[in-house]
């Protein structure tokens, strides 16, 4: 399964093409290949975002998979995290001591007004609860209950709030308080296309 990001990676002005699979790939607007990251076994998921406030450009988070639990084997499944630069350099790579393969990750834009991005990774196996990651692979908010993701600006405003579930009940987190009695506006709220549709392999775009 091949994901795919769109924005302005390098900062040129002019959107970017990101292609993720077993190597990682990006493209100008008119097709030609800027770089390619071969580091990877086996990456399916990558995310587009500003992890990072003290580098240029955008920077691109992906999930390398390092054994497949399916292979006939016996063996366990174990993924990883890692961060390229906009120029397609590693910057790390996580050494995930606990089993799981099967992490979906995305870029979480709004968790705290004014924040660089974080990698939003949950269905990660292992005992691990759904994270959000910084730039520098540091835990900031821990999720403690196991499920999917979904995320958006539940009540309005600059900032996201997190809905992790799973068949029994679902689970919202939010950066800080919110007055939940309070009554909602009657003003329907405009949300990006992304929440549209329902994937295991999310892609998207960044805009200009």
């Amino acid at each position: 399964m091949t994901v795919i990001w769109v924005g302005d990676v390098n900062g040129d002005g002019e959107p970017e093409l990101v292609i993720g699979g077993s190597v990682k790939v990006m493209y100008d607007r008119h097709g030609k290949e800027l770089w390619r990251y071969e580091g990877s076994i086996e990456s399916q998921h990558i995310a587009l975002g500003r992890f990072r406030s003290d580098l240029s450009g955008l920077q691109i988070a992906g999930l390398d998979r390092l054994v497949r639990e399916d292979d006939g084997k016996g063996l366990k499944g174990k993924d990883a995290l890692f961060l390229l630069d906009s120029n397609g350099q590693e910057l790390w790579k996580e050494d995930r001591t606990t089993d799981g393969w099967l992490t979906i990750i995305e870029p979480l834009r709004s968790w705290q007004e004014g924040s660089a991005d974080y990698i939003l990774a949950y269905r990660r196996g292992g005992g691990v609860f759904p994270n959000l990651y910084d730039g520098e692979m540091k835990v900031v908010t821990e999720f403690p209950f196991i499920g999917y993701a979904v995320h958006g600006a539940l009540l309005g405003g600059a900032t996201e709030q997190v809905i992790i579930y799973n068949d029994e009940k679902a689970v919202i987190y939010a950066s800080r308080p919110y007055d939940i009695k309070e009554k909602p506006s009657g003003v329907p709220l405009t949300q990006p296309k992304r929440l549209s549709s329902s994937t295991l392999y999310p892609g998207g775009e960044i805009p200009l």
